[in-house]
């Protein structure tokens, strides 16, 4: 079922099976987008909401400016920083099959006569990585592959003992995982992740069609153009559909999200609060716990090129939402997600 009213710049797609029951009344959470929304500044807004076995997708807004048509499931946007939680995926997927373990030092994946640095007589681990565990600053330093530049980075912390929101660990960790995998990161992340749960839209580098599908945003906030982030894909450059993430929801909502690192255990905690004060970290997944009026939450926010996007888990709801929009102001993207955990909380 579609359903568009152009004039109010808003679309709905019912996009999985599911009873009439798995939702609050279809206004409700069209009227929570739409006010949510209009304090962006955005020229276009998707928004997917999951629950059970049903999920739905809210555009709001424009394509492109002027445009006049609205963002819907097929509207190819930025996930930013929301592709470390595919990578992890991934890296999950090559445990699965013996390649490697969460306590395997980086050194095993490392060229040979790279040095990875440490400290305190600590190596930073593939899970010190994915966690933001592992001392490495937020971007490395330096120019070549993140392997060139790893072993001129000096380490902020001993592995394990502090976190830090670190860009260039999700890097290095992209590089690992290809070495583990014995292919290209981007082809293993296809093969192993997106290909087999048809999310054919979601990929580091997009074709002419799908490039011709990528939202815009305003000349005073422009997104950039449509081209192959392969080099960042672990760390931020995948980009996705509403539909596609639809389907990548429902699929979490059905795993664990164990959770491997307590904020309270840690000296330190940096570049984690953006959506409300982080009380742990998954494998990206960083863990909001349950309070008297919500319930406990995985989330993860993403900003590159123009876009913001940020997703939350509600697992003991069995509700997910994700949200990509034309704008980059982090201020805006705290009240949004903050509305957006509220709105999960309700489901």
């Amino acid at each position: 079922m579609v359903l568009r009213a152009v004039a109010g710049w808003f679309c709905a797609v019912a996009l999985l099976v599911g009873s009439a029951a798995a939702f609050q009344p279809a206004d409700a959470l069209r009227d929570a987008g739409a006010k949510m929304f209009a304090t962006t500044g955005a020229v276009g807004m998707v928004m997917v909401v999951v629950r059970g076995g049903a999920a739905v997708v809210h555009g709001y807004g424009e394509t492109a400016r002027a445009s006049g048509v609205a963002p819907d499931g097929a509207s190819l946007v930025r996930v930013g920083s929301i592709s470390k939680v595919l990578a992890t995926d991934l890296m999950l997927k090559l445990i699965a099959e013996g390649k490697l373990q969460l306590s395997d030092p980086v050194q095993k994946f490392a060229p040979r006569g790279t040095s990875i640095p440490g400290a305190s007589g600590h190596v930073i681990t593939l899970l010190h990585l994915a966690t933001h565990t592992s001392g490495l600053p937020r971007a490395l330093d330096g120019a070549g592959s993140p392997w060139q530049r790893v072993v001129h980075q000096k380490l902020r912390f001993t592995p394990g003992s502090a976190a830090l929101y670190s860009n260039g660990a999700y890097d290095l960790l992209g590089e690992a995982l290809a070495a583990a995998g014995g292919d290209r990161y981007d082809g293993l992340l296809r093969t192993k992740v997106t290909l087999p749960l048809g999310m054919d839209d979601t990929t580091a580098a997009p074709n002419s069609e799908q490039c011709a599908r990528l939202m815009g945003g305003s000349a005073e906030d422009p997104t950039t153009p449509c081209s192959a982030m392969v080099h960042i894909a672990a760390s931020g450059g995948i980009y996705s559909t509403a539909s596609d993430m639809a389907i990548w929801l429902h699929q979490h909502l059905e795993l664990p999200h164990p959770v491997y690192v307590q904020r309270s255990a840690m000296a330190t905690a940096e570049g984690l609060d953006y959506a409300g004060r982080a009380s742990g970290i998954g494998l990206g997944w960083i863990q909001l716990a349950a309070t008297a009026t919500s319930p406990e939450i995985f989330q993860k926010t993403g900003a590159l090129n123009g876009f913001m996007s940020y997703v939350a888990l509600a697992p003991g709801r069995k509700a997910g939402i994700f949200i990509a929009m034309t704008r980059t102001d982090m201020a805006v993207m705290g009240t949004v997600a903050k509305t957006i955990n509220e709105l999960v909380a309700s489901l």
